[in-house]
């Protein structure tokens, strides 16, 4: 069923005429009328206005239950995929957001591809703004996701549009709000974002900093995984991990110190 469709049987079933709904939603009746035969799509600010209104989910404004959304929202995205030029990705990516406003993973997406666009652009005017709308996407994503593979995602990109536009201490604010679920793409981000203005002194004792925690971590947890090894006797577990403690504390030792 069509979202025309299913706006006018939600309106129905309130008992409504198209002139209480505009009313109520500070629109036209004839932005109703439309938007009841198809002819347009409301904004994507005012869905969240419209399913308040009638208590339903934004999902059931389209007619979506919980197994299908999910399934309509993988295929537009395989779609999305297997398109090479960015114009086309735009635009279904963005027919995309008009069906699923609340998608983070499309906005994602669309704030992906007009980053690349941003970063091949050699016309300033067109970078800077192409820059922003990613940048304010990414912002709406980190801001409203409880996914925080999501938000991290977000928050990456972030910190590669920052550093587009040389705004190297917002990159950093940036890449220190990934959570500790991703904790190896915050040590990414800001370890690229020191070698981008070639300090290379900090960058190295940045490094050599990380990989003894990493260091020191990995020995942690292989003392309790020998541990484990030995109450269930298994003594080939042992003995791999023996000689992998001596290989990593030789490369430690010798060559990271």
């Amino acid at each position: 069923m069509s979202l025309g469709k299913n706006l006018n049987e939600l309106r129905k079933s309130k008992g409504l005429t198209q002139k209480e709904l505009a009313s109520a939603l500070r629109v036209t009746i004839q932005a109703i009328s439309k938007w009841e035969n198809d002819i347009c799509y409301p904004s994507a600010d005012i869905y969240p206005a419209i399913a308040k209104f009638y208590g339903v989910s934004i999902d059931r404004l389209f007619g979506y239950t919980s197994v299908n959304y999910e399934d309509t929202l993988l295929e537009i995205q395989k779609k999305i995929k297997e398109v090479d030029n960015s114009g086309e990705k735009i635009r279904l990516i963005n027919d995309g957001i008009r069906k699923f406003p609340d998608s983070k993973q499309l906005k994602i997406m669309l704030a992906t591809v007009l980053t690349d666009a941003a970063r091949d652009s050699k016309k300033r005017k067109e970078k800077n703004a192409l820059i922003d709308k990613a940048i304010a996407l990414c912002l709406e994503v980190s801001a409203d996701c409880e996914n925080k593979d999501d938000a991290d995602e977000a928050l990456c990109l972030l910190c590669e549009l920052y550093m587009l536009q040389g705004n190297l201490n917002q990159a950093l604010i940036s890449s220190q709000q990934i959570s500790e679920n991703n904790y190896d793409k915050r040590i990414k981000n800001e370890a690229t974002i020191i070698a981008s203005v070639y300090d290379f002194d900090n960058l190295v004792l940045y490094c050599k900093n990380n990989i003894g925690k990493c260091y020191k971590t990995v020995n942690y947890l292989m003392e309790l995984l020998t541990d484990a090894y030995t109450v269930s006797n298994n003594d080939e577990g042992i003995k791999k991990l023996n000689k992998a403690g001596e290989i990593l504390n030789s490369l430690y030792d010798n060559y990271l110190l």
